[in-house]
């Protein structure tokens, strides 16, 4: 199995848990055997949802496409938690609309392409005019 961590998830507790379920599962499985290993252990990232760039996306996402993009937790499988522990505002999930991604048939909506440029442009705007 592969967890992702999300914000606020303890790693530690994620493991006992998973533990717990192999030792009930294999008495009710005599014979079975299982191995664990963790290869990666990193948390997800947040930023706060009264952040500044999370609201004048919100903000932007509302008078462009038409409603507010919601704030989100993210895994670590993209590189977010890493922007956010070097200080570096980072918002993460957020762009075109589309599918399946990291496989073999991701998708985007290309008429979401245009909208995503357009906020994109308006928070750069306001986000360096604010600072």
């Amino acid at each position: 199995m592969d967890i992702l961590l999300l914000p606020g998830q303890n790693a530690d507790v994620v493991i006992k848990i998973v533990n717990t379920i192999i030792k009930e599962t294999k008495k009710d499985r005599p014979g079975l055997e299982v191995e664990t290993a963790i290869k990666v252990n990193i948390t997800g990232a947040a930023i706060p949802l009264a952040y500044p760039l999370a609201l004048i996306v919100q903000d932007y996402t509302e008078s462009i496409a038409g409603k507010r993009w919601k704030a989100m937790g993210a895994d670590p499988g993209n590189e977010g938690y890493m922007l956010i522990g070097a200080c570096i505002p980072t918002l993460c999930g957020f762009g075109p609309t589309g599918g399946n991604p990291h496989a073999p048939d991701k998708w985007v909506e290309i008429g979401s392409l245009t909208r995503t440029v357009a906020i994109y442009a308006g928070i750069i705007n306001t986000y360096l005019t604010k600072q």
